[in-house]
């Protein structure tokens, strides 16, 4: 069956992806993917959220209305799958929009470290996704939200929200052939290790974990979109009118945004005192998967490092009867530190991760 997702690092990522005009041709030849994602059932989608504006308020004489007009497209596209540390090596980097710093040597395992890059311009992504006969080609996408959650009964899963530059759903003519080796082990909160404070204490027993990475893109109008820039016309098959639509010239970053969850089988009375004083301290998630394959043996790792984190909600749930136990979950918010970090994502595995 031709149902897939597939995305490929933005040929003018480092610029902040390819536009409609930075295609250089009409309709844009869009490259074919080199990473296949294996989505969830529903989840996968492209739209082009056409804004159209309609002309109800004019009187004309008569008491029909006037045809609406196209104006303007502000495209999305997104997808959930479950936490495969393939595709969070090739998403999370989009986001942080940033250059890796790699430690290590093959054969031994690499670590690839991103910060969060200090500028407005986002990398990007390009891909195609195929439900059957339509194929919708995506470029210049920025990452906006990537949302982790790892329930104590499930695998983990993610979910990401995209904001491309330019969408085209076409009958579908890819001959790319979706693979998926490597996509086996799944970062799990059975395999994950939370430890708090400078020098580090393991929590015990987290019975949940969450994390959000919130971009922050801005959605002004006036910053995305440029007069006599990127503007597709048509002529209608139907009423041989020829139809605009003008499409964003940019993405820009805003105030990125990190918060998350931690939930425990027990009231928690000094993470009650933490919240109750909004108390800063360092904590790190470190996720472990599979045999990375590196010399000497190695698990692939996702290490999160939030260098001051603050509760801000949450608590023992309220009282019980014995039919339910008591227990306590909190949210808390990313910070900058004295040194001006706030969330570093390292990987460990046989190979670097290339530059978004």
């Amino acid at each position: 069956m031709a149902r897939w997702l597939g995305l490929k690092t933005d040929a003018n990522s480092s610029t902040g992806g390819t536009n409609l005009d930075a295609a250089g041709v009409y309709p844009p030849t869009i490259a074919d993917p080199d990473f296949s994602v294996p989505v969830t059932d529903g989840s996968g989608n492209v739209d082009a959220n056409t804004a159209v504006r309609d002309r109800d308020n004019e009187v004309r004489g008569v008491r029909g209305l006037s045809a609406p007009q196209s104006f303007a497209a502000d495209p999305t596209a997104g997808f959930s799958c479950r936490t495969y540390p393939e595709v969070l090596r090739k998403v999370l980097p989009t986001w942080f929009s940033s250059n890796a710093t790699n430690t290590g040597t093959a054969p031994a395992a690499i670590t690839s470290k991103f910060s969060a890059t200090t500028g407005q311009v986002p990398r990007a992504l390009t891909g195609k996704l195929v439900r059957e006969g339509q194929q919708d080609d995506f470029i210049g996408a920025a990452v906006d939200t990537v949302e982790l959650n790892f329930p104590v009964d499930q695998e983990g899963d993610m979910t990401v929200a995209l904001k491309p530059l330019y969408t085209r759903p076409l009958v579908t003519a890819s001959s790319y052939v979706p693979s998926y080796t490597g996509l086996d082990d799944v970062f799990l909160l059975r395999d994950l290790v939370v430890t708090k404070g400078s020098t580090p204490v393991t929590i015990p027993c987290v019975a949940g974990f969450g994390m959000t990475f919130d971009n922050g893109l801005i959605g002004e109008f006036r910053s995305r979109y440029c007069a006599g820039a990127c503007v597709e016309s048509r002529v209608s098959l139907i009423d041989s009118v020829t139809r605009k639509l003008w499409w964003p010239s940019q993405n820009k970053l805003g105030r990125a945004r990190f918060t998350g969850r931690i939930d425990f089988g027990s009231p928690q009375p000094a993470w009650e005192l933490e919240r109750m004083f909004a108390e800063g301290d360092k904590l790190v998630a470190t996720f472990t998967g599979g045999a990375a394959g590196t010399t000497p043996p190695a698990a692939e790792v996702m290490r999160v490092t939030i260098y001051k984190r603050v509760l801000t909600d949450g608590g023992a749930e309220p009282l019980q009867s014995f039919e339910q136990d008591q227990v306590s979950s909190y949210q808390f918010g990313a910070y900058l530190d004295g040194s001006n970090k706030d969330v570093e994502v390292e990987f460990v595995g046989a190979a670097a991760v290339p530059n978004p």
